[in-house]
């Protein structure tokens, strides 16, 4: 009996190393795989998370890493890519540039600021950015934070009870989307652009939206629905009835939808 009991031991010990020699290993392995250029930013992220300290902050920056590198353009080494996502991101310098620049939009995201992203990210990647409170309507309000790139004024971001990206509300024409639509664009431009439209109302005045094509980007209108419309309300169904010269004043893009 006494015998078996150590046999038993001395057998767990030996599974206990080859265990541990196992999983050197694999990390070795994954070491080198890291090491070459062209292993995925997906792996980088499964392997940093194998460790026994990966905390639910690393995990969450971890993958917004892996998210960072592989939109990233081609001929952009990793070092450099994520050395601007760790750090201060290249536009929230507070040096303005010489030529006024246009800060590409996309559906979920502007440069540093993209959807689902945190306030403590986004702080991490522009130091200085100030906080402010917002009018959330009926008397509510909630937290905000002043968006400058280059010390110009872009924006506002309305943030979640949580502390994630609710909206980002443009008001600087130096943003603009793929096809060119920015603040100060026409009704015209956004039809010829976007096509088909849905629309809304609520008290901050008319919205537009793509009705066909998935989009987080909605555009605010300088123009008052209650002059040709019985009630504001009925935009959704006459959207039509919306001037080409109607001005586009606010650009949200909404992490919400």
């Amino acid at each position: 009996m006494t015998h078996r009991t150590g046999a038993a031991h001395n057998s767990a010990q030996t599974r206990s190393k080859v265990d541990a020699y196992s999983q050197y290993a694999v990390w070795q392995r994954i070491s080198r795989m890291m090491m070459s250029r062209h292993s995925s930013a997906l792996l980088r992220c499964v392997a940093v998370c194998l460790l026994p300290a990966c905390s639910h902050e690393s995990i969450e920056a971890d993958a917004e890493d892996a998210k960072t590198l592989s939109s990233s353009p081609k001929g952009t080494s990793d070092a450099q890519v994520l050395a601007a996502s760790r750090g201060t991101h290249p536009w929230c310098g507070s040096g303005r540039q010489q030529n006024a620049p246009s800060f590409l939009i996309t559906s979920d995201s502007l440069g540093p600021v993209s959807s689902g992203m945190s306030r403590a990210r986004l702080q991490a990647l522009c130091p200085g950015l100030k906080d402010t409170v917002l009018n959330a309507g009926e008397g509510d309000s909630t937290r905000g934070t002043v968006v400058r790139f280059h010390g110009m004024h872009i924006g506002v971001i309305e943030w979640s009870d949580a502390q994630k990206l609710d909206r980002l509300l443009i008001s600087s024409g130096s943003v603009a989307t793929v096809t060119g639509l920015r603040v100060g664009s026409t009704m015209r431009d956004v039809r010829l652009h976007i096509g088909r439209l849905s629309a809304g109302y609520d008290e901050a005045g008319v919205y537009v939206w793509a009705a066909d094509v998935p989009s987080r980007l909605s555009f605010l209108l300088r123009w008052e629905a209650s002059r040709v419309l019985r009630s504001p309300d009925d935009v959704a169904q006459h959207v039509d009835l919306i001037p080409d010269t109607a001005h586009v004043r606010t650009m949200i893009m909404d992490a919400r939808k």
